[in-house]
C-alpha cells in the first residue's frame, strides 16, 4: 500500500518528476565539499546542499514527495577509503518524506551503524526544507546529506521526487 494524502495513494510514478537522477543510477546524495565520489549506484553530487527542482512547489497540487532509499551510502577517509552500501539499524524512517505546500520541510531519522548492539542506538536526523523550486538539505542542522564519525560518511540517499 502506497502513501495516502487526501484519501488518494501517493505511488513512486503519481507525480511529475520534479527532479531527474542520472541515468544509470538508482538515488542521489549530496556531498558539500566532501569530495566524496559515487559510492555504487548512487550518483554523489558535489558542491552544495541545495538543488533546483524542475517547478516551484507552489505549482504543484499539494506539494512533493521525496522517496528515500532504505540503505545509506558510506566512504571512510583514512586508510583503504573503502565505500559501500548498507541498511542502517535503526532503520531509514520514514522512507517518503510528504512535503505540503502549507508546511514545506520534512525530517526522517536513520542510524550510524548496520547492526545491532550497544551502539545501533545512534541516529542522526536528516531534514528538507523547500522555497520556491530550491530544496534544501541538512543532518542535524549541519549542511549537507551527511554525518561524519570515525573517519566517515555516511550519506543517506534520495531516489525520487515527484509532485502530488
Amino acid at each position: 500500500m502506497g502513501l495516502i494524502y487526501n484519501n488518494k495513494e501517493i505511488w513512486n510514478s503519481s507525480g511529475e518528476v520534479l527532479y531527474q537522477i542520472p541515468t544509470g543510477y538508482d538515488g542521489f546524495f549530496l556531498t558539500g565539499s566532501t569530495g566524496v565520489p559515487d559510492i555504487k549506484k548512487f550518483k554523489a553530487i558535489s558542491g552544495s546542499n541545495t538543488i533546483l527542482l524542475s517547478k516551484s512547489i507552489a505549482d504543484c497540487d499539494n506539494g512533493i514527495v521525496v522517496f528515500l532509499s532504505n540503505q545509506v551510502a558510506t566512504c571512510l577517509t583514512a586508510g583503504d577509503h573503502y565505500k559501500t552500501t548498507y541498511e542502517p539499524f535503526p532503520p531509514v524512517s520514514p522512507q517518503k518524506m510528504l512535503i505540503k505546500k502549507g508546511s514545506p520541510k520534512a525530517s526522517m531519522t536513520f542510524g550510524w551503524y548496520g547492526g545491532t548492539g550497544a551502539s545501533s542506538s545512534l541516529t542522526s536526523t536528516g531534514n528538507i526544507s523547500v522555497s520556491e523550486n530550491q530544496m534544501k538539505v541538512t543532518t542535524d542542522s549541519e549542511a549537507g546529506m551527511y554525518l561524519y564519525v570515525d573517519n566517515e560518511y555516511i550519506f543517506w540517499v534520495i531516489t525520487s521526487i515527484v509532485s502530488y
